[in-house]
């Protein structure tokens, strides 16, 4: 079972919400909050607002508690989206007595608001031309930990520390999973641009063969290839595959 991006999205009240000190902050804790309160409606809660009510207020307590006095934007998105994760994986877990289960819906929540960030802002400022793909390849919670409590010559990332203090580190694969991707995507994105600057200059461009859908025949071949070009328009509409197919992923594992 695959997920659908375009699924009605289910409001979440007013009076629910998080203040993690910085819009982009903001704006990624409501949208997680969306997505769990989407999956929420399928779980057997008597009242799924009050459960993210009492979601957001823990996770608002332990964001007030770690949250140091001159914390930038990048910081308070980490933060907050961690003290989010955290919040929801403990309360769920006991709420519905199954640790498996509240581990899947924070993953899915993750990983579709990660996606909506791409598709929303990332996207957007590669395309348009207002991004040199240098501040976007910044643009992940490894790089945003930064500035927040990671330690330098430790590999280990802000989040990863955050969640083993707290006793839960399987909680930092979800963000490492999804940032990976995302990663990738760049990188994989960087090599195209260049491809495409380099046909420019020389007006070769570069292809190979793949198998093509077969068509309706009397006579079909054991194979059939057709030319796909490299380019970079293709990219926006796989950008983020790498998240969705894990988001899928989880989704089927955890029906």
């Amino acid at each position: 079972m695959s997920i659908q991006l375009n699924r009605p999205q289910v409001p979440v009240s007013q009076c629910i919400g998080v203040s993690f000190g910085h819009p982009m902050a903001n704006a990624w804790g409501a949208s997680f909050l969306r997505h769990l309160s989407a999956g929420l409606c399928a779980e057997p809660l008597g009242d799924a607002q009050r459960m993210l009510l009492r979601i957001c207020c823990s996770a608002q307590a332990e964001f007030n508690a770690h949250r140091h006095a001159h914390s930038d934007v990048p910081a308070c998105t980490v933060l907050g989206v961690s003290a989010l994760m955290l919040s929801a994986y403990r309360e769920l877990g006991v709420e519905l007595g199954s640790s498996g289960r509240a581990y899947a819906l924070v993953e899915r929540s993750l990983l579709l608001a990660y996606q909506a960030f791409i598709r929303n802002i990332c996207l957007p400022l590669l395309q348009g031309g207002h991004s040199n793909g240098t501040d976007v390849a910044e643009m992940n919670f490894r790089a945003w930990g930064h500035a927040w409590g990671a330690i330098p010559g430790s590999g280990q990332t802000a989040y990863q520390r955050f969640f083993e203090r707290h006793g839960e580190p399987r909680l930092a694969q979800i963000m490492q999973t999804a940032d990976q991707a995302w990663i990738r995507a760049l990188a994989d994105y960087s090599r195209i641009q260049r491809q495409q600057g380099a046909v420019e200059t020389s007006g070769f461009c570069e292809f190979h063969f793949v198998p093509a859908t077969l068509r309706q025949a009397h006579h079909r071949p054991d194979s059939i290839f057709e030319l796909e070009l490299r380019l970079p328009m293709a990219w926006a509409e796989i950008a983020y595959a790498g998240c969705t197919a894990m988001a899928g992923g989880a989704h089927s594992q955890a029906a």
